[in-house]
């Protein structure tokens, strides 16, 4: 998803954030399958006795359970597994009306996603909300800001065609401040 504009003779393109470019990473959570009913105060049990979802604040804390002939069921994210083992866990839903909850494993995607392309990805593994960074939008410039890129790229390369002939792979770099127009 490469962002370019044109600036006369040349074509300026973004350089891709890594975060654009991340694979998608899991990471082991406890959820409990409930009847809807249950939501709130499942949730309450967990943020008063379960500890805190940890950078994973995208990851949507409730799914509707698909799994067949299931029409009414809900999955709720209740804590991240690398704060508590399954004994540690199972230790503190004992003698709660939790206890016989049916508990499993299950992976979510540990970063939030910074392209629509991640987020339709990570959202087969488990529900993510998307919202794209300011930072991830096409640049634009004004014809007159066009006109100073455009400067710096031909200052840039007669800098290279003036060390041409000094070594076997000429380079140059310029820098410039498009809000001062220095170079």
């Amino acid at each position: 998803m490469a962002h370019q504009i044109e600036c006369g003779k040349y074509t300026v393109e973004r350089i891709p954030y890594a975060e654009e470019q991340q694979e998608l990473v899991t990471e082991d959570v406890f959820i409990a399958r409930i009847a809807p009913l249950q939501t709130s105060r499942i949730l309450q049990f967990a943020g008063k006795s379960l500890p805190k979802l940890d950078g994973i604040e995208h990851v949507k804390r409730v799914k509707r359970d698909t799994r067949a002939g299931n029409t009414n069921g809900l999955l709720v994210v209740l804590c991240q597994c690398k704060y508590l083992d399954r004994s540690q866990f199972d230790a503190v839903v004992q003698d709660t009306e939790w206890a016989d909850l049916e508990i499993l494993v299950v992976k979510v995607p540990s970063n939030p996603p910074y392209t629509s392309a991640q987020f339709e990805q990570w959202s087969q593994v488990w529900p993510v909300t998307y919202r794209p960074p300011l930072k991830l939008k096409k640049p634009e410039f004004s014809s007159d800001e066009k006109g100073y890129v455009e400067m710096c790229l031909q200052t840039a390369m007669q800098l290279k065609s003036n060390a041409a002939g000094t070594e076997n792979r000429a380079r140059a770099v310029v820098m410039g401040k498009l809000q001062t127009r220095k170079i």
